[in-house]
């Protein structure tokens, strides 16, 4: 997996600063209308990418390549709760060529949507990443097996709808636990950035 060190940093303010302007943004447009009873399915695919390479980077044997590309999948539903709030539950998968297995994110989705011709949301997506690996490490002992498993997911984005199509960006911070019996238990944070394009049906 690849680690990285976004915590504080500028990037990260501007993503959460777009995250919050999307709602007002949404708001601003006109009357929503009744609230739909029938439950919403959002299903898409895309370009899943690491942000930018950084000093603590590593993958299982301790290598220094960071991500290259890979591919993500989602899928959701959820009910609209009032004009603008909508509630469900989702999972998406990530895949990279050079992660030897997928990664599981399943979770819970908040998020707001807008009205109009094109429709802005934003989304907050917490859960728990199912993943599990195992690799002997050079640095450490050869002939000890490391476990890497998944945790505590968050992801959270914005997108703009248009019709049944949509356009979405979305971020995920992923939680794994590592351990070994020289090692001990460890906790990692690994960020994920993806654009999907997908459709929604009501």
């Amino acid at each position: 997996m690849v680690k990285i060190g976004l915590y504080g940093s500028p990037m990260m303010t501007k993503i959460l600063f777009l995250i919050l302007l999307t709602p007002a943004l949404c708001f601003s447009q006109e009357n929503p209308g009744p609230i739909k009873k029938t439950p919403d399915y959002w299903i898409d695919a895309g370009y899943a990418f690491y942000p930018g390479p950084s000093a603590d980077v590593h993958f299982g044997q301790a290598s220094d390549n960071p991500f290259t590309s890979g591919f993500t999948a989602e899928f959701i539903a959820g009910k609209q709760l009032n004009s603008f709030l909508y509630a469900g539950a989702g999972a998406s998968v990530f895949s990279f060529k050079n992660l030897n297995n997928p990664c599981i994110p399943v979770f819970a989705d908040i998020r707001v949507i807008g009205v109009g011709k094109y429709k802005l949301y934003s989304f907050l997506d917490p859960g728990y990443g199912f993943y599990e690996d195992s690799y002997n490490d050079p640095l450490v002992d050869p002939a000890v097996t490391v476990r890497e498993r998944g945790g505590f997911s968050i992801a959270y984005g914005f997108g703009v709808i248009y019709k049944k199509i949509y356009l979405q960006a979305k971020y995920n911070w992923l939680r794994f636990s590592t351990g070994s019996t020289t090692t001990g238990k460890r906790s990692k944070a690994y960020g994920v950035g993806g654009i999907t394009l997908g459709v929604r049906f009501r």
